[in-house]
């Protein structure tokens, strides 16, 4: 019972992937979607060694005697268990003749033609072209198989896609470091034009409706930054949509890297317009890039620029908004930090970063924060100013130190928290006092057991090359802080996280380059560590 509905799944699964069956070209073109799955082997040996992180052999023992008892317990019949399993489909203008292919690797062409003739519910007959045709009253189309290239191909009602002229290499298709553990690959390139002049009329339609539903009390400039918003997404969706390329979602594990990683990318067609902006991305330089430390134990650096049409009409809002009385463009800052602020506001940029470091020798960690500004030393002047002329409250300005310390010409100054600090705050970064040092360029704000050094360290960094998203999370220097809520987070962490460097990071990253790319990294270690502290938190 158990292979029949194995035999219609497989089945039902050449006809779902993109139905029936003819070409309109006798070209091996790149097709619209491709998936591919790691071979047998590597997805039992993958699972044990994830479940032998977990702390659940024996579940995957038995997880592997369920898959291996499916047949019977012979196995998947003639399937070679060492190569990847893949399928793919190639999408027609008229969709009635598109056409997908599922792609089984194969050790025993005689043992699949068996095991596949002792279905009840599948009647084979084999043709003189080498095509055997599979019909089933499962499945309302016929089904045709062709063992080539150390593969079985099936495709759907028709034979098209089965020749020799048409048919795909799996070797090329489904080469191990492109698919990983599994892929999934949509390829805009492969998308009809008419598809893609339909997608994008309508989508136009939309928008210019959303152009014309204006919010109430709208002004002339925010009217002008905002149908700037709506042209610049409908310029970027036009891009991806005809001068995108492959659109991917990959999973792998990697036993020898012992790490567990998803990503998603996108590339655009060589020489685009598109694939030089996401290669641009790559070099872009950033403030937050070059304020994380070796002793990270969490870090985000985040950094995104406006476009320029966004940017100057950005300028527009922003100056209406300053010299409009009845709306005052940051209701919560004063008037004289509102301009000092104006020339950071309208650079359109955002570039921040937040790394916590330790913990130290006193068992505290350190806090730097920072953000890239313009004309900050004119920010730094107002705060003098309203020192000077009483405008802060007494209690407040006293525990302010101007000029405690300096670097070169950047002045440092001390901020004394004192009983401001919240209990927790205090467990973390001890009573010590805040350090500002203010660039330029940049605010940098440091705390905790070595604020001050470490200050004196950033004021001298430079923007670097960076990704545009980076977070990073080193779970052996926050299992301490976890101990608040899970006690046992310390004494896992050590069983967990031996002497090899950077096996306890959970990170995420996106950036430019050959694609744009989001991928979430998670050391396997990690695994092991949250294991253990379930595990004591049951007990």
């Amino acid at each position: 019972m158990i292979a029949r509905v194995v035999c219609a799944a497989v089945l039902g699964s050449v006809l779902a992937a993109g139905g029936a069956a003819r070409a309109a070209e006798e070209t091996k073109a790149k097709p619209t979607i491709v998936v591919g799955l790691a071979a047998f082997d590597t997805l039992l040996a993958d699972a044990r060694f994830l479940a032998a992180q977990a702390g659940q052999e024996e579940a995957a023992k038995q997880l592997e005697g369920a898959l291996k008892a499916l047949t019977g317990g012979k196995g998947i019949e003639g399937l070679d268990t060492k190569r990847p399993i893949g399928a793919y489909a190639t999408l027609n203008a008229n969709v009635i003749e598109s056409e997908a292919v599922l792609l089984l690797p194969v050790a025993d062409e005689k043992a699949m033609v068996g095991f596949l003739e002792n279905q009840p519910v599948l009647k084979l007959e084999k043709g003189k072209d080498n095509i055997y045709t599979i019909t089933s009253d499962m499945v309302p189309v016929p089904i045709y198989l062709l063992f080539a290239d150390k593969y079985a191909f099936f495709t759907g009602q028709s034979k098209g896609a089965l020749d020799a002229k048409r048919r795909l290499d799996p070797a090329k298709l489904l080469a191990a470091d492109q698919i990983g553990t599994f892929s999934f690959s949509f390829n805009l390139d492969g998308v009809p034009k008419e598809f893609k002049s339909i997608i994008e009329a309508y989508l136009e339609t939309q928008l210019a409706t959303a152009k014309e539903n204006a919010p109430p009390g709208e002004t002339a400039a925010q009217k002008e930054l905002r149908t700037a918003a709506v042209d610049e997404f409908f310029n970027k969706f036009k891009a991806v949509l005809n001068d995108g390329n492959d659109f991917t979602l990959r999973l792998g594990v990697d036993q020898k890297a012992k790490d567990v990683s998803l990503a998603l990318s996108l590339s655009g067609e060589a020489g685009s317009g598109l694939a030089k902006e996401i290669a641009g991305l790559a070099t872009m330089k950033s403030l937050g890039a070059g304020l994380v430390g070796k002793d990270s134990a969490m870090s985000f650096v985040a950094h995104g620029l406006l476009p320029e049409t966004l940017r100057k009409t950005l300028d527009k809002v922003i100056d209406e908004a300053v010299k409009n009385p009845k709306a005052k463009f940051l209701p919560l800052v004063p008037e004289d930090f509102t301009k000092a602020l104006l020339p950071t506001a309208k650079m359109g940029e955002l570039d921040i970063a937040f790394d916590l470091r330790g913990p130290g020798a006193k068992g505290k960690y350190t806090g730097v924060a920072g953000v890239k500004v313009k004309a900050g030393l004119g920010i730094e002047k107002l705060i003098k100013d309203l020192l000077k002329s009483g405008q802060i409250p007494a209690e407040e300005a006293k525990r302010i130190t101007v000029d405690a310390d300096k670097v070169g010409s950047v002045n440092i100054h001390k901020l004394d928290i004192g009983d401001h600090f919240e209990k927790e705050a205090k467990e973390m970064f001890g009573d010590g006092p805040l350090y500002l040092a203010v660039r330029d360029d940049a605010l940098l704000l440091t705390a905790g057991e070595s604020a001050l050094e470490t200050l004196k360290e950033l004021v001298k960094a430079e923007p670097k090359t960076g990704k545009l998203l980076q977070m990073q999370i080193a779970m052996a220097r926050i299992a301490p802080l976890m101990a608040r809520e899970q006690k046992a987070a310390p004494e896992a962490a050590k069983k967990a996280f031996g002497k090899d460097k950077d096996d306890d990071l959970i990170a995420l990253t996106v950036e430019g380059g050959k694609a744009l790319t989001a991928k979430m990294t998670v050391k396997a270690a990690v695994i092991k560590f949250a294991a253990l502290v379930s595990e004591a938190g049951k007990k």
